[in-house]
């Protein structure tokens, strides 16, 4: 049976709302149980909460102050609760959040003056089949994760 065509409204919120969970729960894991990865911890920083911030900068160029005191709730909240969770807060963390938000804003509203609004909302419109494939991805991903810590 085919599902018909369902076009989701506000995606990249809904997106983004995903995203600001995957990184609480991936920056709330305990240090003993954390797996092995390239880079530095700024870097992941820098590459999470611009992403976490740069659909809706791309999106709605207007609600960028919006979208940076989210990223600094989120991130503040993190930073306060990561020694709860036998990691460690650092205020370094917090302002790397804090820069690379504001650098996803820039980001996105400076790819939003470069292209059409037509263009844009193709990129945050999905089909049902689209936002199943990234939501079931981001499950699993959060799946393998938990599983991971637990063994």
């Amino acid at each position: 049976m085919k599902l018909p065509m369902l076009r989701i409204k506000n995606g990249d919120l809904y997106l983004t709302i995903l995203m600001g969970i995957i990184i609480a729960f991936a920056t709330l894991i305990p240090a003993d149980k954390l797996p092995e990865t390239l880079g530095t911890d700024k870097l992941h920083h820098l590459v999470a909460f611009s992403a976490f911030v740069l659909r809706v900068g791309l999106m709605r160029p207007n609600r960028g102050r919006v979208i940076l005191l989210t990223a600094l709730i989120l991130g503040g909240a993190i930073e306060l609760i990561q020694p709860y969770m036998n990691r460690s807060g650092e205020m370094a963390d917090f302002w790397a959040d804090a820069i690379s938000a504001g650098l996803g804003i820039l980001l996105g509203k400076r790819i939003a003056q470069m292209t059409k609004s037509s263009q844009r909302r193709k990129f945050a419109n999905f089909d049902n089949a689209k936002f199943s494939r990234c939501s079931s991805f981001a499950i699993r991903c959060l799946c393998c994760t938990v599983a991971a810590n637990n063994s």
